[in-house]
C-alpha cells in the first residue's frame, strides 16, 4: 500500500523497504530451524526494520525490469515470447 502512496497511484515501480513475501522466507526458515536460538528475536527484529525501512527495492527484485509498460527479463518473460511465437 505504501508504493501506492509513493507512485500516486501508479503503478508502482518498486517496494518501499522489503516486501512481507520476501522477508518471511528468512523467518521462518530461522524460526524452523533454530526454534531456541536465543538470536532469533535479533533476526526478526532486523528483518521487520528491513521491511519499514525507506529503501527503494525494485519490483523485479533485481531479476525481472519492471517498467511503466512492461515486465522483462527472466525465464517468465522468455517462455512467454516463445508462446507468442
Amino acid at each position: 500500500a505504501r508504493e501506492l502512496i509513493v507512485h500516486s497511484g501508479a503503478r508502482p515501480l518498486y517496494f518501499v523497504g522489503i516486501p512481507t513475501n520476501l522477508a518471511c522466507i528468512p523467518a521462518v526458515s530461522l524460526s524452523a530451524l533454530l526454534p531456541a536460538s536465543p538470536l532469533l528475536p535479533l533476526a526478526i527484529v532486523a528483518l521487520s526494520g528491513m521491511m519499514v525501512m525507506p529503501c527503494h527495492v525494485p519490483k523485479g527484485l533485481w531479476i525481472f525490469t519492471v517498467t511503466e509498460e512492461k515486465v522483462s527479463g527472466g525465464a517468465c518473460g522468455q517462455r512467454k515470447a516463445a508462446h507468442a511465437e
